[in-house]
């Protein structure tokens, strides 16, 4: 039963899991993901002797498995795993019952039920 909002970007400490969250023990940041497809960008760093220049060429190449590490930071913190025979409803007389942020894992399971829970899709 639910009385709220679920948001699963939320900590249990009750802060708000960031971008920075999610990539801690990664070298991922959404720049630097856009830049890694910057054929342009690539291009002039690969013609540099500059060893900045090298070095960041490195730091966007490993761009795409840094993400996966990030976003599977991020699928731990926000998946609600739902098993079967499972009813998600209001708790009688809430105000309001919503999930959002969230993954919902239903995958393998029978029997589940949302009734009266606005669930946010983005």
């Amino acid at each position: 039963m639910l009385d709220g909002v679920v948001d699963g970007n939320y900590l249990p400490s009750g802060e708000l899991a960031t971008e920075a969250y999610y990539a801690q023990g990664t070298d991922y940041t959404f720049e630097h993901y856009l830049d890694s497809f910057n054929a342009t960008l690539k291009a002039e760093m690969n013609l540099s002797t500059d060893s900045a220049a090298q070095a960041y060429l490195a730091l966007l190449e490993k761009q795409e498995g840094e993400r996966q590490k990030a976003f599977k930071a991020q699928e731990n913190q926000i998946a609600l795993l739902i098993g079967n025979n499972t009813s998600i409803e209001p708790l009688k007389g809430a105000r309001s019952a919503r999930i959002q942020n969230s993954y919902i894992a239903v995958n393998q399971s029978s029997n589940v039920i949302f009734r009266y829970v606005e669930v946010s899709v983005i």
